[in-house]
C-alpha cells in the first residue's frame, strides 16, 4: 500500500494469495466476494513473473502471425504504468513492453533465413482526441469500416517509424512516455484529475523468400486511463464514447488475441472502485475472440493468381458466348428437321473439349422446345 492508502486505513481488501480465485472482504457490506481469473499476483510479484505469465505467450503468438493486445486496466496509482513500462533500462524493474521488445529482436536475430520489417507507433487518446506521441500530430482518426480490414484497427494519419534494433524502440518509448506526461499535465491544469489512454503499437512483417506468402501481425500495448466506465456497455460505440470505444470494439471480438491485466489497490479504502474493476475483468474473461494467422500472398504469387483468374474469366466468357450461339441455332433451326438431324447439326459445331459438358444442357433445351 502507498503512504496515502495507509493514512486512511491499513486494512487490506484481500490477502492476495497467488491462486486463481480472489476473495474480497468489504467493510461496508460485510460480504465476501469471489472472483475467478487465470492467475492472481500478490504485491510482492516480480516484473519477470508478470511478463512470463501474462505477456510472453502473447509475444510468441505475435511472432507466429497473430494480432495480439495486452491491456493494463485499473484505477489511478494501482500499478498500470509500473506493470507496462516502469524503468526501461533496469533489468529487474522494467515492465512488459521493454521485455517484449527484447524477445522480438532475439527472435529476429535468430532467424537469418527470414527478412523482417518492424514498425513502431504510439498514440494518446483522451475523450474524442487522438494525438501521435512520436511526431505530435493531432490529425488522426480511426477508420471504423474499412472495406478490406473490417476486423483490424486502422489509425488514419498515424506516423509509423521503421526500426532495426531494440535500442531504437526503447528510445522511442521513452520519448512517447515523456510526451504523454506533458499531455497529462495540460489536461490536469483545470484542477480536475484525469488521464489519457496510452497505446503502443508494434508491427511486424516476416518474409520468407522460399514461401509463397508472408506473415503480417501487430502487437498492441494498451495502458488505460483508469476510468472505471471506460469500456463499452452498449453497441453504440461511435455515439457513446468516441474513438476509444471503436478501438475497444475491435480488440474485444475482432481479429485479436486479447490479454487483460487488472491492477488493484489493496487498501480497503478503495473497495468500491476495486470491485468495479474486478467485475469488469470477470465479465471480459467470457468474451471469445476468433483470431487467425495473418498470411498474405507474395507479390509474385498474387500476379500468378491474377493471371489465372484472367484466364478463367476469358474461358467463362467464351463458354457463355458459345452457349448463346447454340441457343440461337436451336431457336432458328428448321421446323422440318427431325430431332436427330437437329442434334447432329449442333454436335458438329461443338468443340471436342466441350462436347460432353454441353451435351446434357443442349439436350435439355431441345426437349423443352
Amino acid at each position: 500500500m502507498t503512504k496515502k492508502e495507509l493514512e486512511f486505513s491499513s486494512e487490506q481488501i484481500s490477502p492476495m494469495i497467488p491462486t486463481t480465485t480472489l476473495n474480497i472482504n468489504t467493510s461496508k457490506e460485510k460480504n465476501i466476494f469471489s472472483f475467478d481469473f487465470d492467475k492472481i499476483f500478490p504485491p510482492n510479484s516480480t516484473q519477470q513473473e508478470i511478463y512470463e505469465n501474462c505477456a510472453k505467450k502473447s509475444v510468441e503468438n505475435f511472432l507466429m502471425g497473430y494480432n495480439n493486445v495486452i491491456i493494463t486496466h485499473g484505477q489511478s496509482d494501482s500499478g498500470k504504468n509500473y506493470t507496462m513500462t516502469w524503468k526501461i533500462d533496469d533489468g529487474n524493474l522494467k515492465g512488459i513492453i521493454p521485455r517484449a521488445v527484447k524477445d522480438v529482436f532475439e527472435f529476429i536475430f535468430d532467424n537469418e533465413n527470414l527478412d523482417f520489417i518492424v514498425k513502431v507507433s504510439m498514440i494518446d487518446i483522451y475523450q474524442d482526441k487522438i494525438k501521435d506521441l512520436i511526431n505530435n500530430n493531432s490529425d488522426i482518426n480511426i477508420l471504423k469500416d474499412d472495406e478490406f480490414n473490417k476486423d483490424e484497427i486502422i489509425f488514419d494519419g498515424i506516423y509509423e517509424k521503421y526500426v532495426s534494433n531494440e535500442n531504437e524502440i526503447l528510445n522511442l518509448l521513452e520519448q512517447g512516455i515523456n510526451n504523454k506526461a506533458r499531455l497529462d499535465y495540460s489536461i490536469n491544469l483545470d484542477g480536475k484529475f484525469s488521464k489519457s489512454n496510452f497505446i503502443f503499437i508494434l508491427k511486424l512483417i516476416q518474409i520468407n523468400k522460399k514461401e509463397d506468402f508472408f506473415l503480417k501481425s501487430e502487437l498492441i500495448f494498451f495502458n488505460s486511463s483508469g476510468e472505471d466506465n471506460l469500456f463499452p456497455v452498449s453497441n453504440s460505440y461511435e455515439k457513446e464514447k468516441g474513438p476509444i470505444h471503436i478501438f475497444l470494439k475491435k480488440i474485444f471480438g475482432g481479429n485479436y488475441q486479447t490479454n487483460l491485466i487488472i491492477t488493484c489497490c489493496s487498501s480497503i479504502y478503495y473497495q468500491e472502485t476495486t470491485l468495479k474493476f474486478l467485475r469488469f475483468g470477470e465479465k471480459m474473461k467470457k468474451i471469445k475472440n476468433k483470431a487467425k494467422i495473418n498470411k498474405e500472398l507474395s507479390y509474385i504469387k498474387l500476379k500468378e493468381k491474377l493471371r489465372n483468374y484472367e484466364i478463367k474469366i476469358k474461358q467463362l466468357e467464351k463458354l457463355n458466348s458459345f452457349k448463346n450461339d447454340k441457343n440461337n441455332i436451336i431457336l432458328n433451326s428448321n421446323e422440318n428437321l427431325t430431332f436427330n438431324e437437329t442434334f447432329e447439326k449442333i454436335m458438329e459445331s461443338l468443340s471436342k473439349e466441350n462436347n460432353i459438358q454441353m451435351k446434357e444442357d443442349i439436350l435439355g433445351k431441345i426437349y423443352k422446345r
